[in-house]
C-alpha cells in the first residue's frame, strides 16, 4: 500500500487545528507524515501542531496565501513544484535532467506514446498482470504517457510506427 502524506495549509488556525489533526490521525490508514504549513499565524498556530509530535512535522513560513502554503507543504521532501497556468508538474528531485523533464512536460502538456514490444514472447504490458510492469505502465500514464503494446505484425503491416 502506498504511503499517505497530508499536507494541511495553516493561517492562524489554532482553535481549528486540533481537531483536524485529530481527525487525520483518527483514520483507518495511517498518514506517513503529516505536515502543517505555519504561513505566518500569528495564533499559536505552529505550538498545536507541536504538541502532537510524530507524525505531525511543522514547515513554518511567511504569509503567502493557502496555495503557496500547500505547494510549500507538497514540495517540502525535495521535489519541486513547477506551474504554469493551471498545469502543474513536480520534478522528483533537484537535478538539471529531472527539472528539464518537468518543464519540458509542463510545456507540452500533450501526451506522447510508448511502445512496449508485445509477442514473439514478450508479455503484452496491457496483459500481463505483472507487478513490475503494471507499475511500469501506471508511471509512465502518471506522467502523461500512453502506453501501447507494438506487434511485429503491425510494424511490417503498415511499415511505420503507429501513431
Amino acid at each position: 500500500m502506498n504511503a499517505i502524506d497530508v499536507v494541511i495549509p495553516a493561517f492562524n488556525a489554532a482553535r481549528y487545528l486540533d481537531e483536524a489533526l485529530a481527525s487525520v490521525l483518527s483514520q483507518d490508514r495511517a498518514a506517513r507524515r503529516i505536515i502543517v504549513v505555519d504561513d505566518g499565524s500569528t495564533d499559536g498556530t505552529a505550538d498545536i501542531a507541536a504538541k502532537f509530535g510524530l507524525p505531525v512535522e511543522i514547515t513554518r513560513r511567511r504569509n503567502g496565501g493557502a496555495a503557496a502554503a500547500r505547494n510549500a507543504g507538497v514540495t517540502g521532501d525535495g521535489k519541486i513544484l513547477l506551474q504554469m497556468g493551471d498545469h502543474k508538474e513536480i520534478a522528483a528531485f533537484a537535478s538539471e535532467t529531472e527539472i528539464l523533464k518537468a518543464m519540458l512536460r509542463l510545456i507540452n502538456p500533450g501526451s506522447s506514446a510508448v511502445y512496449f514490444l508485445a509477442g514473439h514472447g514478450e508479455r503484452d504490458i496491457e496483459k500481463a498482470g505483472d507487478a513490475s510492469m503494471t507499475r511500469a505502465k501506471d508511471t509512465l500514464e502518471s506522467k502523461n504517457y500512453s502506453v501501447k503494446p507494438l506487434t511485429f505484425w503491425s510494424i511490417t503491416r503498415y511499415r511505420k510506427m503507429p501513431a
